[in-house]
């Protein structure tokens, strides 16, 4: 995987220090890029949902949940942006928690939970991550600490069906980052 320094976004976060949310674009395309902080999909609905993670294309359906890792290049080939819905997380939190540092580094290279194969798992994570994109989008003053708590939940429910998702998740692991790309990232 070619870790681009160019092909870098920066993109700050909104009025909060650890989420951000995107959603409702017209466009339904976004070009390769990578960043320090990790993002969770909800896929919109519509006839074509395709997502790029790494070299791997993916073909998408309503309900479909993309998990991309802090550090991945990724894109959007053609998609629903204007109802799918993109949180984002500081690389932050991963670094800070122990625990969840370890689900990352078990579930790297598990991108996608198909609804139509783990409709039970993906409906929970949906229920959550709507959660998270309702409280981030309310005025609640302690919205980023509930995000937090609903980030962490995600998380617990994805790591409890390990047994479930076995099939799909190697041990290999090897990061495609050198120092100097570390440094940016760290810097922003």
């Amino acid at each position: 995987m070619n870790m681009d320094p160019s092909q870098y976004e920066t993109f700050p976060f909104q009025a909060t220090h650890a989420f951000n949310l995107a959603s409702g674009s017209e466009d339904r395309s976004f070009p390769s890029h990578w960043h320090s902080f990790g993002e969770i999909i909800l896929v919109g609905p519509g006839e074509k949902n395709v997502y790029k993670i790494g070299q791997k294309i993916y073909n998408l359906v309503e309900g479909d949940i993309v998990l991309i890792w802090p550090m991945e290049m990724h894109e959007i080939v053609d998609a629903d942006r204007t109802r799918s819905v993109i949180l984002q997380f500081s690389n932050t939190i991963a670094d800070a928690v122990f625990d969840f540092k370890r689900i990352i580094h078990y579930y790297h290279n598990l991108h996608v939970i198909c609804i139509n194969t783990h409709r039970e798992l993906a409906l929970k994570l949906g229920e959550i991550a709507g959660k998270m994109r309702d409280t981030f989008i309310s005025n609640n003053n302690n919205k980023e600490i509930l995000c937090t708590m609903l980030l962490f939940e995600f998380m617990l429910i994805l790591d409890a069906h390990k047994q479930e998702l076995s099939g799909e998740v190697t041990d290999s692991y090897s990061s495609p980052v050198t120092d100097e790309l570390y440094f940016k990232m760290v810097k922003v």
